[in-house]
């Protein structure tokens, strides 16, 4: 593996790292780039002051999807069987 990454890509997965969004070996290639890179450390500590980190709250990923996705794929069926009931009634009256 090639421990030698360059500037352009760790800055790309900065965002991902702060949010803790990256795999362990990818969260670990960054954190060992940082500490090797004081020009990726310097964007890195301006991407945090941007943040309020003070007022962490935990994040709540993905909430509505888990909470509606039944809703949603009941709704989909239900489409569905009004769809093809329709066709049937359509076929049926030619």
């Amino acid at each position: 593996m090639n421990n030698t990454y360059s500037d352009a890509i760790v800055i790309d997965l900065l965002p991902s790292y702060i949010d803790g969004l990256l795999s362990e070996e990818t969260g670990l290639m960054v954190t060992e780039h940082l500490k090797n890179s004081p020009g990726c450390m310097e964007i890195y500590n301006m991407m945090i002051a941007d943040l309020d980190i003070s007022s962490k709250r935990p994040v709540k990923r993905f909430k509505y999807r888990k909470k509606h996705v039944g809703k949603i794929i009941l709704l989909s069926h239900i489409l569905f069987l009004l769809l093809v009931w329709m066709y049937m009634i359509i076929e049926f009256l030619k």
